[in-house]
């Protein structure tokens, strides 16, 4: 039963023989939420077009009389009634996710993206029950990004089930009958890590746990009953669905093999396929060593190999206070190394002739500023469009959020662009960013309160947990200026008075 969110509508499909037969179109509709409740106002295009429910998940009812949908532009949960067509809406809080049923039917849970929270719904009834709380309660004030309460999975016919906290390498267990955390389970790679291991995709099979990775491109297996880690399967780029049946475990990467050289001068985002992997689980005890040694050492996770990057941080660190005194940050967007300075000289082995395309000619500013100052080399920013790409570059990773959404807005299927700076809600407004037009409405919203201003989207569900490198600036009291570059804001999109002294306020987004 797939969702179809460009057109706000569920489809109910037939396999006979490999091929797909429409057996029934189910229509949603948008249902307002109330304007307490984060993102605080509609978070779609909608100047002179219908708002969308904009269906994310779907879930067949314990009697399978009805399905559950959840409306992620909506706040909403929708209940259809399969013979009759009729719906019912529900609202269950911000961003709803991922849907579950618990407690051998008579409990819905449902994952809100932007609550930090689950919510508890009786299908029967079709009534909200409350909502278990998973991590700091998200409140107007907060600047940190939320936990991400994304993929779960029930634990048998019983009340508990598992989500993931894809914001903060966890996974939680909680119980849907008494509202309680159960317990915790690191998925943090090694001790200590920072997070981005972006866990969004749990199966159970075996007395086994399987936690898909997606930043580290492997997926975790855990023991049940323990809690402990078992073994790393190295899989995919990005990793962001599993199914588990009776002899194997089935893998989505979300990003297949990657993107790969540009042969047929496509744009990023049209360049990469998704991949569907089988493990199957007869083979999995004896091979589960090797892979979780292979997946170690191919994201530099080994303990050699972070002690051999530790003592080499340090020495660069050491060289860098030596050399550098003041720093000029210039962000560069679509263009690689490569390509601006393939030929340059002073880049050295860094630099591949072969992809060069552009030179002093072209770039007489960019190679004046190689030329008189520093030139930064081997700088690895794993983003493919924008969206990403500031967060690569800004915070040296990117959040789940913005993973799966900026194909909804890049290819303009009604959701507004939210990767980290503002933008405006109303088409044509000004942001500073992506092509729009100054002018057309407030060049300087991106300094200003969001929640005051009534038509722009809201950035914080999309940070990454550790946020940019102007907080780490700003902690540790060294002195900056940023001149448009998105910075952390409050859930309710104030930028805080310690921070708002660093930003050039009087110059256009």
């Amino acid at each position: 039963m797939p969702q179809a969110a460009p057109t706000n509508d569920v489809l109910a499909l037939r396999q006979d023989r490999g091929r797909l037969t429409l057996v029934r179109r189910y229509s949603m509709s948008w249902h307002p939420f109330p304007k307490t409740q984060y993102p605080y106002h509609y978070q779609g295009h909608h100047v002179g077009q219908p708002r969308l429910f904009y269906p994310d998940a779907v879930l067949p009812g314990p009697r399978g009389h009805h399905l559950y949908v959840a409306g992620l532009l909506a706040n909403s949960l929708a209940q259809i009634n399969q013979k009759t067509g009729h719906v019912r809406y529900l609202n269950v809080g911000a961003y709803p996710h991922a849907l579950v049923l618990s407690d051998h039917g008579r409990r819905l849970a449902v994952s809100l993206w932007g609550a930090n929270a689950v919510a508890i719904v009786n299908p029967r009834h079709f009534t909200r029950l409350g909502q278990i709380q998973i991590g700091p309660r998200a409140t107007v004030t907060d600047t940190a990004a939320g936990l991400h309460p994304t993929a779960m999975v029930a634990k048998g016919q019983g009340p508990d089930v598992f989500v993931t906290l894809a914001n903060v390498d966890r996974i939680a267990q909680i119980n849907t009958v008494t509202g309680k955390v159960v317990r915790w389970i690191d998925d943090s790679p090694y001790p200590d890590a920072p997070p981005g291991s972006y866990p969004d995709a749990l199966a159970i099979a075996g007395g086994q746990l399987f936690v898909a990775n997606a930043g580290n491109n492997d997926v975790a297996v855990f023991d049940l009953h323990s809690g402990r880690r078992a073994g790393l399967i190295p899989v995919g780029w990005y990793p962001t669905a599993l199914t588990a049946t009776a002899h194997a475990l089935y893998i989505v990467a979300a990003k297949g093999l990657g993107s790969g050289p540009n042969i047929r001068h496509q744009w990023v985002g049209d360049m990469m396929d998704g991949l569907v992997q089988k493990v199957r689980f007869s083979t999995l005890a004896a091979r589960l060593p090797q892979w979780t040694r292979l997946a170690l050492r191919h994201n530099g996770f080994t303990h050699r190999e972070r002690v051999a990057r530790a003592r080499a941080d340090k020495a660069a660190i050491t060289f860098l206070h030596r050399h550098i005194h003041y720093v000029v940050f210039i962000l560069r967007e679509n263009k690689t190394f490569d390509e601006d300075f393939g030929k340059y000289q002073a880049a050295g082995h860094y630099a591949d002739p072969h992809l060069d395309l552009y030179g002093p000619h072209e770039l007489p500013n960019l190679y004046s500023l190689a030329h008189h100052y520093t030139l930064f080399a081997d700088f690895m920013a794993d983003g493919e469009v924008t969206a990403q790409g500031h967060q690569w570059t800004t915070a040296a990773s990117d959040s789940d959020f913005v993973q799966r959404t900026w194909p909804e807005y890049y290819s303009h299927r009604g959701f507004v662009a939210n990767p980290g700076w503002t933008q405006s809600l109303t088409p044509g407004g000004a942001t500073g960013t992506g092509g729009v037009p100054l002018g057309v409405d407030n060049p300087y919203a991106i300094y200003e309160n969001l929640s005051v201003l009534g038509k722009w989207s809201n950035p914080w569900i999309s940070y990454p947990a550790r946020l940019f490198l102007f907080n780490d600036l700003l902690n540790h009291h060294v002195s900056f200026e940023d001149f448009g570059e998105f910075v952390s804001r409050a859930r309710a999109g104030a930028i805080s008075h310690a921070m708002k002294a660093h930003l050039a306020t009087s110059f256009p987004g």
